[in-house]
């Protein structure tokens, strides 16, 4: 008989931190993770989810340090941002993207040399208007557009840009994709701050100009299929199934705001709400997807055969509480 095989996907704030702060139980739970990993080598893969799109994981690593989950407990190879599936997906398909996000973000895309001589970096100090030809000659020839939470670069100027880009206007033969980060339409920046809008504000607005579906836009953030599909196939190996793996999901959703860490840590369960209006509820049991669906009873359809991903994924939720009350043998 075949052992069982897992791949856990863990929320970060809120789930393992609030703020600068573990979770009650958090370090204990991960620790037992590991070790039922260590126990298990090869059946047990974890990844640490967060849909931060204004900073890079490395600066993501350095706040996990100040919480106190070291290096043992959370490596750089075990956190999985919406901005990493964006650049799995960027990379993937070869696509040539304008990145509105944060400088921070944009390093995430600038580590990798080949991804980094096809994206063009938008940048808050600079006027569209005053790139040299061989600039707007680059930025005519994108073929998406990538949007984060990057306030500076919500402007006139550069959102004209990307609908331009999207509309056709630079002349593009096929559809321009449009990828964003999350659908959040508002956050509020810190503790006491005035609520500000959020990158899902700015990539509604595109798709009303361009007259486009919301269907069409790629969303690679928790808890999009996108997201859901590159985080698991960045745990696999080329010769793996998804089949192969029973998918577990800890506390990992989405907002139509981003909650503060003073509301998280009032929440039983995390929040989320669908991008077409409803409003965020706090969830005892189980957990919707866009689509009305239980994550709990979810399959998600694979993509196209050219894709290393193939098959339907199911996923499985779990409490922290629960994870905390595991044991190694719990893995088989």
């Amino acid at each position: 008989m075949t052992a069982p095989r897992y791949n856990l996907l863990i929320d970060l704030n809120g789930t393992c931190h609030i703020g600068d702060k573990p979770t009650e139980g958090a370090v204990e739970a991960i620790q037992k993770l590991r070790a039922a990993q260590q126990k298990h080598q090869g059946r047990l893969n974890i990844r640490f989810c967060s849909n931060t799109s204004k900073e890079s994981s490395s600066s993501l690593l350095s706040r996990l340090r100040r919480v106190g989950l070291g290096a043992d407990l959370v490596s750089a190879h075990d956190v999985f941002t919406s901005l990493d599936a964006a650049k799995r997906l960027v990379s993937r398909r070869k696509l040539r993207p304008l990145l509105l996000l944060s400088s921070s973000a944009q390093s995430s895309f600038t580590e990798d040399p080949t991804l980094a001589e096809a994206c063009f970096l938008a940048r808050p100090e600079v006027d569209p208007a005053t790139l040299s030809p061989d600039e707007k000659s680059r930025l005519g020839s994108c073929n998406a557009v990538v949007i984060g939470l990057c306030p500076e670069l919500m402007t006139q100027k550069w959102l004209d840009e990307a609908f331009r880009l999207l509309s056709g206007e630079y002349g593009a033969t096929e559809q321009v994709a449009l990828i964003a980060t999350h659908r959040a339409m508002y956050h509020r920046p810190s503790e006491g701050a005035p609520l500000s809008m959020g990158p899902g504000a700015f990539v509604a607005a595109l798709e009303v100009a361009c007259r486009r579906n919301a269907d069409s836009t790629t969303v690679c953030g928790k808890p999009s299929q996108a997201f859901l599909q590159e985080c698991i196939a960045g745990m696999i190996a080329a010769d793996e199934s998804m089949n192969d793996f029973t998918n577990i999901i800890s506390a990992l959703a989405s907002s139509e705001r981003e909650t503060t860490s003073a509301e998280k840590s009032q929440q039983t369960r995390c929040m989320t709400a669908s991008h077409r209006g409803s409003r965020a509820s706090s969830l005892p049991s189980s957990m919707p997807g866009d689509d009305g669906q239980h994550f709990s009873k979810m399959v998600l359809p694979g993509p196209t055969p050219t894709e290393r991903i193939s098959g339907d994924i199911r996923f499985e939720m779990r409490e922290m509480r629960e994870l905390r009350e595991m044991r190694a043998c719990d893995f088989g």
